[in-house]
């Protein structure tokens, strides 16, 4: 009997461990993961629209995920654009900013300012200074970051709106800047 009742509980133990490790789609732990997978993947409608209900993620998180969201929905994301920063033959400021900027819209000023909302709600500008430099969280950091990222992208796309896409580099190497040399 004693053989038995050992096996019982070996048995519901087992079955315990093993129920805890099947995956609740309703967890927060789920969703957390959709909606990293949704940004990865670049379906930022999801996100948008997921994020703010999930309980898996902190308010900084969602914030932080909202931020991308908007950003990608823009036609930009954080890691692009910085490998686009630090290349090395960008060909000249205003060439980058141009190719940069190629396609974006006004749509696309509304999306970066609604990025710019979000990541606001984590950290401000004013928080995103030297003076801050080691006191800040890592979200905050993030935060800092992506408000810089958005400002660049914004000022490119604002630049290419107002020039219609010209590089003003080529204009006024050619002499058509309207600056004398």
């Amino acid at each position: 009997m004693k053989k038995y009742s050992t096996l019982v509980a070996a048995s519901v133990t087992a079955v315990l461990l093993l129920s805890g490790c099947s995956e609740d789609k309703n967890s927060g732990e789920a969703c957390k993961y959709d909606v990293t997978m949704a940004l990865d993947q670049g379906n930022y409608d999801t996100v948008i629209a997921t994020t703010n209900t999930c309980e898996g993620l902190t308010q900084e998180e969602k914030n932080l995920n909202m931020g991308a969201a908007w950003f990608g929905k823009a036609g930009f994301d954080a890691p692009s654009l910085i490998n686009k920063l630090s290349e090395e033959d960008a060909g000249g400021e205003s060439d980058f900013v141009t190719q940069m900027a190629a396609g974006a819209s006004g749509t696309d000023l509304s999306y970066m300012t609604m990025a710019k909302f979000y990541y606001s709600n984590v950290a401000t500008v004013a928080q995103c200074s030297v003076a801050t430099v080691g006191l800040l969280t890592q979200n905050q950091e993030s935060a800092c970051l992506s408000l810089a990222l958005v400002a660049v992208a914004k000022a490119g796309v604002s630049m290419n709106l107002l020039t219609g896409g010209i590089s003003l580099e080529r204009e006024w190497q050619s002499g058509l800047g309207g600056i004398p040399e």
